[in-house]
Parts: structure tokens; sequence; C-alpha cells
């Protein structure tokens, strides 16, 4: 694992790129090493031959004894010129690599993370900043790390030499060096501050942008003409953001830049001693006329590439401590293991006095919450919305497990149990249901993910084949339903789900049936509506083997009648399961076993729509309100078959 548990610091920059790609790190130190060390041997060797040259008799025509001097210049031009575009493709590998591996392990360490985290709105922020464009990142820490060792030894290589000729140069050096130093600490310090503080407005920005931007978006857009509203939410965002980055910007550019007269004033001064060296044969003329350029040169590196650098290390030194907290987040190891099997024999489900409140907050969302539920039956909890409803899903599916009281599955502790047996226990559909930009078939298959992974190697459609159906896709392959329907158990399984949900008349019209990708992402990517997306999504649950399936107010945004026939005909292929349907809506309250009553985080009432309705308290009070509203749907209840919405 490349990623640990630990504290990270500027040595570990070399590790993280050594782990990542070795082979491109050690050539690029490598030639970070020479680069710095051919300045210093170039100095001597023309310092030499100019000294050689000096030397000659006039009208000497013989050359040879300065031919070795010539022969070294020309490979260190040589050298400077040819290393660049040879660098440049080790970079491009160097990157890949990176690509491969680097940004692979952080997306397995950010699926790891608790579920608690997602939710987090600061914690989210931490994530976004290092988990974003980690392999860009961790290649400019490389870099900055190797510029700041080029500097270093090339200036212990002058320094080396001036120690040799001249050492109370140094001096005058280091006086001019420390504010730089200083400057160039402050300056990455800060600027890092700031890519922090703008988070929070970059991601407004890009809400905002989307918003603007989004096919989902478009009949409302067109409809409310609220463009010009957003745009100018969007431009504040962003102005905002720029004009923070910009002033600390502008601030550390005149602070260095001011340091860099000061540099030049010091490379002036630093002159005048040499020419008093050369005077009194301290130096020779060669060293003399190497110096000039060089210290010119050693003055520019200081005044720009040193402090530039310095703030850079000190900017990758900020993001380490980011991925220093990012990498102490609470863990699960099994978050990314699949569906135990065999799956759990749901017998029961209790709840035993569960109080809970979300991190970072003091007020509890469930209060001494107790029920139990039992194998093969039909559950139903209602409630107001904020009542808690959700969150108790949360609970039974594992997602969060810091709460108070027990949670019992079978009379042991939900605890005690892998999240690969939680994950086995439960299929549940959110009100907030995903609609995955991938096949429709797979975007059903996913629901048994055990299975699907077994046939997925025989039903491969490798990119050659894919383009000879007349589907495009960036992919290297996908998966073929359309040949392998009948041929595998994963293709049987969607086609009986697909029956089920009647997505017969949706998958006829799609170009590519169940090949068809879904979404926008891809350039042949189909949008269904969002009747068509909640059957897939049903699909996707009704296809899993777990055997408690939850409903969590998938149907909220349609109207009353229609979200009753969806929970009678759920009912009606879940038989067998254990089911539980969570709405605000009675609609569907009938055809429960048992109705929870939730209130204030707490079971007010429980017991069948009979016995509720004949203690008249809040449930008979709630589904009176109701009434009008679920009568024709009442009738087509009771009227209905296996017919499918």
């Amino acid at each position: 694992m490349i990623f640990t548990n630990r504290k990270y610091n500027i040595l570990d920059i070399v590790r993280l790129s050594f782990q990542c790609a070795p082979v491109q790190s050690a050539i690029l130190l490598f030639n970070t090493v020479i680069g710095a060390l051919v300045p210093t041997f170039s100095v001597l060797v023309t310092a030499s031959f100019i000294d050689k040259v000096l030397l000659m008799p006039k009208g000497e025509k013989n050359f040879s004894h300065i031919s070795i001097y010539i022969a070294l210049i020309v490979i260190i031009l040589s050298y400077e010129k040819l290393i660049g575009p040879s660098i440049g493709l080790v970079r491009i590998g160097y990157d890949k690599r990176l690509r491969l591996t680097a940004k692979k392990e952080m997306l397995y360490q950010r699926a790891r993370l608790k579920y608690k985290h997602m939710e987090n709105a600061e914690t989210q922020d931490l994530v976004n900043r290092v988990c974003d464009g980690c392999e860009g990142k961790l290649a400019g820490l490389f870099e900055n790390f190797m510029g700041l060792l080029n500097i270093i030894l090339r200036v212990v290589s002058i320094v080396g030499i001036l120690v040799a000729y001249i050492w109370w140069l140094i001096i005058i050096l280091v006086v001019f060096c420390i504010p730089l130093f200083y400057i160039g600490y402050r300056a990455g310090k800060k600027e890092y501050v700031v890519k922090k503080e703008t988070t929070i407005l970059e991601r407004l920005a890009s809400n905002f942008s989307n918003m603007l931007s989004n096919r989902e978006n478009i009949d409302e857009r067109y409809v409310f003409g609220f463009e010009r509203h957003i745009n100018e939410k969007y431009y504040d965002a962003y102005e905002k953001s720029r004009k923070h980055r910009q002033k600390v910007e502008k601030r550390n550019f005149i602070a260095m830049k001011a340091s860099s007269i000061l540099l030049l004033l010091s490379t002036i001064i630093m002159c005048i001693p040499l020419l008093y060296a050369v005077a009194n044969k301290q130096i020779t003329y060669g060293l003399f006329i190497s110096f000039i350029p060089a210290i010119n040169n050693f003055a520019q590196m200081m005044s720009w590439s040193l402090t530039n650098n310095i703030s850079r290390i000190k900017e990758s030194m900020e993001y380490l401590k980011d991925l220093t907290e990012f990498m102490s987040l609470s863990k699960s190891d099994s978050a990314l293991d699949l569906p135990a099997i065999p799956e759990i024999e749901f017998q029961s489900l209790e709840f035993k006095n569960v109080s809970f409140r979300y991190p970072n907050n003091d007020n509890f969302v469930l209060h001494n919450m107790s029920f139990r539920m039992e194998k093969g039956r039909h559950y139903a909890i209602v409630g107001a919305n904020g009542s808690g409803k959700t969150t108790m899903t949360k609970l039974i599916t594992g997602l969060y497990d810091e709460y108070e009281g027990e949670i019992l599955i079978n009379e042991k502790n939900i605890k005690e149990y892998s999240l690969a047996e939680l994950k086995s226990l439960c299929s549940v559909v959110f009100q907030d249901f995903s609609k995955y930009s991938i096949s429709l078939g797979e975007n059903i298959a996913i629901g048994d993910i055990g299975l699907l992974e077994k046939d997925s190697v025989s039903m491969k459609l490798p990119k050659k084949d894919i383009n000879k159906r007349g589907r495009k896709t960036d992919g290297e392959y996908i998966l073929d339903f359309n040949h392998n329907i009948d041929k595998t158990e994963t293709g049987k399984k969607v086609r009986e789900a697909v029956e089920l949900f009647s997505l017969n008349k949706v998958i006829d019209k799609l170009p590519q049936k169940y090949n068809s990708a879904l979404g926008k992402i891809e350039e042949e990517g189909v949008d269904l509506s969002g009747g068509e997306w909640q059957r897939v999504a049903m699909a996707r649950a009704v296809i899993s083997p777990a055997q408690l399936k939850i409903l969590d107010e998938p149907t909220a945004a349609l109207d009353p009648i229609s979200e009753s026939e969806i929970y009678t005909e759920f009912e009606k292929i879940s038989r067998g399961y254990t089911t539980i349907f969570i709405s605000h809506r009675l609609g569907s309250t009938k055809l429960a076993d048992t109705i929870l009553v939730v209130g204030s985080g707490s079971i007010l009432e429980q017991g069948s729509h009979e016995e509720l309705m004949r203690q008249q308290g809040m449930y008979s009070q709630m589904y009176l309100s109701q009434a009008e509203w679920y009568k024709e749907a009442g009738k087509k209840t009771e009227d209905s078959d296996m017919k499918v919405w």
C-alpha cells in the first residue's frame, strides 16, 4: 500500500515517487544531481580553457594541449541541449505511472472512508484538496523537491569553489540569502492557506456552473429563466476566490522582487573583491571571467528560483499536512468487500433503546427508539419529513455505527457482523437513488455484484468487436448483455427484472438494447425519464439476493397515486422477502403487516392499519387528512394483479 496512516514529511515525497514510478524517479533524480553539478564543472573547464589560451605563445598553431578542454565544453553544451527532450519523455512515463498507481491508490483510500465523513462538508473539503488531481500534486511535490535539491547542490558546489579561492565572499552571500529563505517560506504558507480558504468558494462556483450547463437542468433553465441570477452568483463566487488569491500573490511577488534587487546589488558588490583577487593573483583571469556569469546566474537563481522553490516546498508541506490528516480519518477495511456469500438468512431485526446524533451535532435524531421486525413480514415506517426515518435505514445498513443502545440482527449485535455480511443482508432504494452512466444491463446487474463479477469474464466484449456492432465507447471493453441475456445467470436475472418492471418497451427503443450506455458521459449515451430511472433502481434492488429489501422514499417526487401503485407492485414482486417501505405519505400502508409511526426520533405508534385506525391517534389523523389522495389509488390497489405500471 502506497499511502498509510502516518505523519508525512519532505522525505516522503521521494518515497512516494519511487513507490509509484521507481525507474522514472531514479532517472529524474540522477538528472537533477548531474544538472546541478554541470554549471560548476562548466566554470572550472571554461576557466582552465581561458587560462590555457592566454598562456599560449603568440602565433602558436598547435592546439593539442587545449583540445581536451574544447571537447569538454562541447560535451557540456551537448548535454544541456539534448537532455531536455530526453527527460521530457521520462516525465511523460512518470506521469503515466502516477496515474496508474497513485490515483488508483487514492481512489481506494477515498472509498474506504467511513460514511460519516461523506456527509461532513468540512471533511469533504479536506478530501477534495487531497484526492482531486492527486497524481498532479504528487508530481509537483517531487518536482519541487528536485528543484530544491538542484539549488542546494549548485550552492554547495559554488561555495566549494569560493572556499578554495575567496572564502570571505560566502559571508556576503549568506547575508543576502537569509531574507529570501524567509520570504519564500512565508509565501508558500500563505498560498496554501489561501487555497484552503477558497475551497468553499470554488465549490460554490462549480455548483453554479453545473446549474448553468447540466443537461438535467435545461427544462427549468428555459422555463424559469434563472440563468442571469445564477450567472451572477457564479461570477461573485469566482471573483471573490480570484481576488483573494491575486491579493496574496501580488504581495508575494513584490516581496520577492524587492529581495531580488538586494541580491543583484550583492552580485555587483562581489565583483569588486573579485577584481582585487585578480590583481593580487589570488585567482586567474580565467576564473574571474567564468565567475562573473556564474555569479550572475547564481543571483538569478537565488532571487527567483530559490524563493519560488521554497514557496512551493512550503506549499508541498501544507499538502503533506492535509495528506496526514486525510490518512488519519477513520476508514473501514471491509468497505470494498463484496457482499458475503452465502447471504445472511434474515430472521429478525431489533432496535433496543437506540439513540443517535450525527457527527458534530448536539441534537439527537433518534431517542431511545425500540422496535422489532420478523422474517417474511412487510413493514411500513411513516412520519413527517425530518422525523428520523432515513436515519433508521442508515443504521440498519451499517452506514453509521456510532450510536447508543443496541441494534440486533438475528439476536446478534449488528457491530459483530462484517460489512460484507451487512451488504448481503440489505438491498435499498434510496430517495436520491443513483443514476449510473453505464449500460442499462449493467445498471441492473450491479444489484448482484458477486454474480456479475463471476459472469463478467465470459460477458466481456472487446473494443474492436464493440465498434463492429455499431456502438462507440472509450473503454477497452463492455459487458455484452445482448448476447448473454439467456446464457449466464446474470443475464437471466436481468431479463426477469426487466420483465417484472415493464422495462421491455424502454429497451426496445434503445439503440443498443441492454448494451446501450445511459447518461451523458459517452457519446451515444441515452437519458431516461424520471419514472424509467426509478424502475431501473427498483429492478436493481429486486435482483439483489438480499433478504431484507428497503424502499426509502424513492418515489417521493411522484404524485401520491403513482407512489401507491409502485409500492403495491413492489410488494407483490418481493413476496417471500422481508420488506420495509418508508414514506411520509400513507397510500401504501395497507400493504404492511405492521406500521411504525415515527415522530421526534421515537416510535409513537405501532400496529396494523386497522389497529392504528381504531386507536384514533397520530396515524389515524394523518391517514384521514390524506384520504382524498388515495381514493382512486385504493381502488386500483384492491383490483390490481401482477400488472406493473
